[in-house]
């Protein structure tokens, strides 16, 4: 696929097919962070739309200067947070595997793979939201401490200390099931 700033510069050229091509490409990450927040799949999916809708509908507002990636998570989060504040309920952690295994793995390598990051998925419904959403930013999406930082609004020094102690956590959490956690 291509870059997300070349599809995003095609889609306000009035490539529909660039605009499709960045949905496929987020929508189910993007699903799966919204659900760190709500909790509940088909209500992430909803949100996750509307994010779309907005970026379709105001799509000047985007500033090709910051990735593509950061600006829908920053306008997920926004939206995520809203629908919690109307709705005002408590979540429970649904801990759900949407990344697909892939590439030349294998069979033995891609169960032993599954299973690991399933550990990894129950350890992180331990921490509290905060800690899983820093460590779901950085280690699952492979964001940088500022893009994270900014989806988050936290400032680069109390995101440092939330992502170590998140770290730190899990590490303890992970032991005591007998698994290695490498910080």
């Amino acid at each position: 696929m291509s870059d997300d700033r070349e599809l995003y510069k095609r889609f306000l050229e009035g490539s529909i097919d660039a605009f499709e091509e960045l949905v496929i490409k987020h929508k189910d990450s993007l699903i799966f962070f919204i659900e760190r927040y709500i909790k509940d799949f088909q209500t992430a999916e909803d949100i996750a739309q509307e994010v779309f809708a907005s970026v379709f509908v105001f799509k000047e507002k985007y500033n090709p200067q910051y990735s593509f990636t950061t600006y829908i998570y920053t306008i997920a989060r926004n939206k995520a947070v809203d629908y919690i504040r109307k709705n005002k309920r408590t979540y429970l952690i649904d801990h759900r595997d949407y990344h697909n295994l892939s590439g030349d793995y294998k069979l033995e390598e891609a169960i032993l793979k599954k299973e690991e990051k399933k550990e990894l998925l129950q350890g992180l419904t331990t921490l509290k939201e905060e800690q899983q959403i820093a460590i779901y930013l950085v280690d699952f999406m492979d964001m940088s401490y500022k893009e994270a930082m900014k989806i988050m609004h936290k400032t680069l020094p109390q995101f440092k200390i939330l992502l170590y102690r998140a770290r730190k956590a899990l590490k303890v959490r992970l032991e005591k099931e007998g698994f290695e956690y490498e910080e």
